[in-house]
């Protein structure tokens, strides 16, 4: 047993991680929306993410600034974490699930690395 530390179990270090980040990104499930791109993104898209039928025009077209053509906005992945917040939750009046799947999200890109 020479040698061995806690830190010699992988798991406790997978735990630790997914600790900290959910108390420090945790703090943001108390917040309300903001009014920086969500009103671009996420309401004035609505109908088009709440629809899962829209899923395959993700990955072939730009979701695009609602109202501005000329600021294209291709990421597929994030406008599908989108639609599946909506589908499991999430409403344009409460962010909580949003908030919730991004320090999820956080916590697997962690163990991935």
């Amino acid at each position: 047993m020479k040698g061995k530390t806690i830190f010699s179990h992988n798991w406790v270090v997978f735990v630790i991680l997914a600790l900290t980040i959910a108390v420090v990104y945790g703090q943001a499930a108390g917040f309300s929306r903001t009014g920086f791109d969500e009103p671009d993104l996420i309401l004035k898209n609505y109908s088009f993410l709440h629809n899962l039928s829209n899923i395959g025009s993700l990955f072939t077209h730009s979701v695009g600034w609602p109202n501005s053509p000329g600021w294209p906005f291709y990421r597929p992945v994030l406008i599908l974490s989108f639609m599946i917040d909506l589908q499991f939750g999430a409403s344009a009046a409460n962010p909580l699930f949003f908030y919730l799947s991004n320090i999820f999200i956080h916590i697997l890109a962690s163990f991935a690395l």
